[in-house]
């Protein structure tokens, strides 16, 4: 094996609308001649973020009670009222709960691939595998290579080209160093003779197959799941709302489609990669997909995917 089949998909962030300014147009006889709203992303949104919002404060804006279009004006969408009066009430309809979401990604995760059965054979009865805590294990999401990042004691050629310091010296025995699980599982697929780690005999992952690795800094965790994601793209998300715990993405029927055409069968586990970290996803009724966080602050679990809710806006001051 020539190189450590490891898959980091890189998490995208995701920026939802912010009142940027708002436009109040009042003539000298006080007469009202309606207002502009203007909003901007945070960041630079993407055309497929733009056309999704703009559909999203359509339907949400759809029974003010006077005229109003939305429209695109470059990186901006503009809401156009009437009577100014109507601000406040589409201030109720959008409120703060709406995210903007551009291409989710999902992947298959095999439950217990032959790859991993394959590891695990060849781990039974390795003494140096056993000695540096590498195993196959089994979670609420299937089989997986693991192995703890902790400290060790190693030779002084692996702690310098771990850049660990070697005053921590036990004569005899070596430097104490953190190996991290990455470092003790690459070890046993491509071998370290630092680590005195014999590679295991090669092992074939298919080519419509990965490795994706995360390491939570305590312990690191190895799945195998199918390369090409299944994109669920901007316009095939309906809504999105975030819960105590997790995401719910509403879908059109083209994306209920999209993951009817890869997803064959019930048991087939999905999975959000945020970063190289796999987040439980679940298909529920109603056309609903359910991206799990093991943080419980609804928050922090926004931030952790870049998304972000859209403020309300803010009280109209006073007319001239």
């Amino acid at each position: 094996m020539r190189g450590w089949p490891i898959l980091i998909i890189a998490g995208v962030a995701v920026v939802a609308l912010a009142v940027m300014f708002r436009e109040e147009i009042w003539d000298a006889t006080g007469h009202d001649p309606g207002a502009q709203l203007v909003y901007s992303f945070k960041g630079k949104g993407s055309p497929d973020q733009l056309a999704q919002a703009r559909r999203l404060i359509e339907e949400r804006i759809a029974e003010v009670p006077g005229p109003a279009t939305v429209s695109i004006d470059g990186d901006r969408i503009v809401i156009e009222v009437e009577h100014a009066h109507d601000v406040l009430w589409i201030e109720s309809k959008i409120g703060s709960d709406m995210v903007v979401v551009p291409r989710v990604d999902l992947h298959s995760l095999d439950y217990d691939p032959e790859y991993l059965k394959d590891m695990r054979a060849r781990l039974r009865g390795n003494k140096r595998a056993k000695e540096l805590g590498v195993e196959i294990k089994l979670d609420r999401l299937g089989y997986h290579v693991t192995a703890p990042s902790r400290g060790e004691y190693v030779n002084t050629a692996w702690a310098e080209k771990h850049g660990c310091s070697t005053r921590d010296r036990l004569t005899g025995t070596g430097v104490y160093c953190t190996v991290s699980g990455p470092d003790r599982i690459q070890a046993f697929l491509i071998g370290d003779a630092e680590l005195f780690v014999e590679p295991l005999a090669e092992m074939q992952l298919a080519a419509d197959r990965s490795l994706v690795v995360h390491d939570d800094g305590k312990v690191t965790r190895g799945y195998v799941i199918e390369r090409s994601p299944i994109v669920i793209e901007s316009a095939m998300i309906a809504s999105a709302v975030a819960e105590e715990d997790r995401l719910i993405l509403t879908l059109t029927q083209a994306g209920i489609d999209t993951i009817a055409a890869r997803v064959l069968a019930p048991t087939v586990q999905l999975i959000h990669l945020v970063g190289n970290e796999p987040r439980e996803t679940k298909i529920l009724p109603g056309g609903k997909l359910s991206i799990a966080s093991p943080r419980a602050d609804a928050r922090r679990f926004v931030n952790s995917h870049g998304f972000a809710s859209l403020p309300a806006l803010h009280e109209l001051p006073d007319s001239p």
